[in-house]
């Protein structure tokens, strides 16, 4: 009798062992079941600071800055810097590389006031940069009338800015700026240099000149 009442206490024990895994099992995937349900019905809130407008300038690998000490500017790889002659003006020069068929001056405070061009382009002081105003022109010879002083140059109006028209050489396509400042010059102002004038002079002997190239440049354009 004694071995059979050990014998039951064993399966007493047995059972009782796993009946206590079982709950422990159990208990232990409720809990994992809450864990889960708590994690997937959770609302979350973002909170999203202000947005803040900032100007990000993006490199153009297709163009080339040149720091001139006064000014900075951009121009196309495909173009070179060349160096003018000593004279009265104080200018910088670029032109396409492969020919000549694209060039550009910059005239520095001493302002060519008798150029005459065959287009104009109107331009406005935005402190240490400019702004472009519409198009430019075409031909002055379209809508100037001649005078007897054409060798000097005629006057004529283009969009509010006076310019001087080449009526002697209607057949070229040599651009210049002009605002109202007076004619061929613009006024720029930073807090590093002061007041400075500039005219800018754009050739373009191709079959169907685009000014698009003119345009980038002028926009790229800062005093320091």
């Amino acid at each position: 009798m004694y071995r059979l009442g050990e014998r039951l206490n064993r399966k007493k024990r047995k059972r009782y062992l796993k009946a206590v895994i079982l709950m422990a099992i159990l208990l232990i995937s409720l809990v994992t079941a809450y864990i889960v349900y708590q994690i997937s019905h959770t609302k979350t809130t973002l909170h999203q600071s202000a947005g803040t407008v900032v100007r990000v300038d993006i490199p153009n690998s297709a163009t080339v800055n040149y720091d001139e000490g006064l000014f900075s500017v951009s121009l196309p790889k495909t173009w070179q810097q060349i160096s003018q002659p000593s004279s009265l003006y104080h200018i910088y020069s670029w032109r396409t590389l492969s020919t000549n068929s694209q060039t550009l001056d910059i005239y520095q405070d001493t302002i060519p006031t008798n150029f005459a061009v065959n287009r104009e382009l109107a331009i406005q002081s935005e402190g240490n940069h400019l702004s472009i105003i519409g198009l430019v022109s075409d031909n002055c010879a379209s809508f100037t009338k001649p005078t007897s002083n054409m060798v000097t140059g005629t006057p004529a109006k283009w969009q509010g800015v006076n310019f001087l028209c080449d009526l002697a050489n209607y057949e070229r396509d040599v651009v210049g700026t002009g605002s109202s400042d007076g004619i061929n010059s613009i006024g720029l102002t930073s807090n590093l240099n002061g007041l400075h004038h500039f005219f800018f002079v754009y050739i373009n002997n191709t079959i169907n000149p685009d000014f698009t190239t003119f345009y980038q440049i002028l926009n790229s354009f800062n005093l320091k």
